[in-house]
């Protein structure tokens, strides 16, 4: 999956778009910074990436945040 970052304005908010080319089943993570964009905004923002991918799994997640993924051998 190739990837290109800028920061742009989208409904008067600075948001950090990515143009990509997710493979089915891939996971796409929406960033924010909840002091910049409403979390109900948010929101509505994952309802679109959705269904413009739906194909692909969307989650949100804060400014910030790490997820991992740990498999049953790592927890020994």
């Amino acid at each position: 999956m190739s990837k290109e970052e800028r920061t742009v304005k989208l409904f008067d908010k600075e948001v950090m778009l990515s143009a990509f080319k997710p493979e089915e089943g891939e996971t796409i993570f929406l960033t924010i910074d909840p002091n910049k964009v409403d979390i109900d905004v948010a929101s509505q923002w994952g309802k679109y990436l959705s269904e413009m991918f739906p194909q692909n799994n969307i989650m949100i997640k804060l400014d910030g945040m790490t997820i991992e993924s740990l498999m049953e051998d790592d927890l020994k």
